[in-house]
């Protein structure tokens, strides 16, 4: 589960966009931050998430930065680049 916090590009309609398996009930389980960067290196947005990046999963099953890219950021602004916050770094995800 995933939802767009922060934008830093011309995108009126980006605020508070979020996975469909969004419940509000549900939003303190948003406890790790990523961010979206397109082409340009530039950062267009920042959003949270509830899975565990440090954590091994299968994506395909849960929820994780890489959804937010595939999902949003590509379609929307050509993202092709996903941070995540870990250990008080930005750090780059690797992609599938």
């Amino acid at each position: 589960m995933w939802i767009i916090t922060d934008q830093f590009c011309e995108d009126p309609r980006s605020i508070r966009c979020r996975s469909l398996d969004f419940k509000e009930l549900r939003r303190d389980r948003l406890k790790y931050r990523f961010r979206l960067i397109c082409g340009d290196g530039e950062v267009c947005y920042e959003g949270l998430m509830d899975c565990d990046p440090d954590e091994p999963k299968t994506w395909a099953t849960e929820d994780g930065p890489d959804d937010a890219l595939l999902d949003f950021g590509r379609p929307t602004q050509g993202c092709c680049r996903v941070h995540v916050f870990t250990n008080g770094l930005w750090q780059e995800f690797p992609a599938y």
